[in-house]
């Protein structure tokens, strides 16, 4: 009955009426929940991506250690060198 009482209106209002309506159809959908598997992978990314920030870091820090020891250990080889030869 709607779309028949618009027929003899003009086409802007019957335009603006279907936006009108597609607006009000946007705005009664609901988002469904998220499927349980779905819920479990995020779970299970989110918990392998924060293991996996914390052994970056913890390689990081070990390797920062070992470079800093093999500093010394190669400066010491230098001094030792350079007293020989002098």
């Amino acid at each position: 009955m709607l779309l028949k009482n618009l027929q003899s209106k003009p086409i802007f209002f019957q335009y603006l009426i279907n936006i009108f309506i597609l607006v009000i159809m946007q705005a009664e959908k609901k988002v469904p929940p998220k499927p349980e598997g779905q819920i479990k992978k995020e779970q299970r990314n989110q918990r392998i991506a924060t293991t996996l920030k914390e052994q970056r870091e913890k390689r990081r820090a070990d390797n920062k250690s070992k470079r800093q020891t093999l500093l010394t250990r190669i400066q010491g080889y230098e001094t030792a060198y350079k007293q020989a030869n002098t």
